[in-house]
């Protein structure tokens, strides 16, 4: 099954490599282990001169479409994720998703200068778009725009680390809404609140560290790697937000809370 799933997107990567403007593709994170169906999915990032138009790129892939599943062009377009299509590889779900070089250029600017300081439209953390490209298995490169772009993100830049760590530090506490939630004893409220706080934390965090936040996936292993940090953070963080589904015990958590941002904002004096 390995075998058959290597190959598939093998061809499908060489497919894709083939169309003119093309220029570097890769695959977010570690290739292998595969996942699963139904548990993980492939993302293949497609950096072109000019995006192709959904008939080149659906005629670019019609000799695999016996060996792909469910293909679909087009499934969504737009700044965060491109334009994408889409396939399953031995029931993998696979998506295509391309990007214009200058926009991806203009972007990775812009969050390196400190555009972007934190989670946007809900959801999005435009700095774990360079966490991707640190850790992207590059499979082609013809120009070397993926290995310009990794090197414009290493070192991790002082003057993005210090605007991060200003702007999160002083997000870190929404005072009234913990104070309402707590004398209400609204443990949802409270979680509202305590998801704020969490991603200034963790966004400060990783930026005393010198990483970039990818998300809020794998937190905890990142923070178990970290030099710098407060004592016990891992197991402080479990133990506040265990606390903070209880009513009564809502308080306490917001009081362990609090207790682990001065520990963090004691590290970050003095940078």
């Amino acid at each position: 099954m390995e075998d058959k799933i290597q190959k598939m997107l093998e061809k499908l990567i060489e497919r894709i490599s083939d169309m003119e403007s093309i220029r570097s593709i890769g695959i977010s994170g570690e290739l292998k282990p595969f996942p699963m169906p139904g548990k993980g999915d492939f993302d293949i990032f497609i950096y072109c001169d000019e995006i192709p138009e959904k008939q080149e790129r659906y005629n670019q892939i019609e000799l695999l479409l016996g060996c792909l599943g469910n293909v679909q062009h087009n499934v969504f377009s737009g700044e965060k994720w491109g334009t994408g299509d889409y396939c399953t590889i031995q029931g993998i779900d696979t998506w295509m998703m391309y990007f214009t070089k200058r926009d991806v250029l203009k972007n990775t600017h812009d969050i390196l200068e400190g555009k972007y300081l934190g989670k946007v439209d809900n959801f999005y953390y435009p700095i774990g778009r360079l966490a991707m490209f640190k850790s992207m298995t590059v499979f082609y490169d013809s120009d070397g725009f993926l290995k310009h772009l990794k090197n414009a993100i290493e070192p991790y830049p002082e003057t993005l680390k210090k605007k991060i760590l200003e702007y999160n530090l002083n997000n870190l506490n929404n005072s009234e809404d913990f104070e309402r939630a707590i004398s209400r004893k609204e443990v949802l409220f409270y979680h509202y609140a305590m998801d704020l706080a969490m991603d200034s934390f963790l966004m400060a965090l990783f930026a005393l560290n010198e990483t970039y936040f990818p998300s809020r996936k794998r937190s905890l292993d990142y923070i178990e790697d970290f030099r710098c940090k407060p004592d016990k953070c891992s197991e402080r963080l479990l133990s506040i937000i265990k606390d903070g589904g209880s009513p009564e015990r809502i308080e306490s958590s917001y009081e362990a809370f609090q207790m682990l941002c001065d520990d963090l904002k004691k590290l970050c004096r003095g940078l």
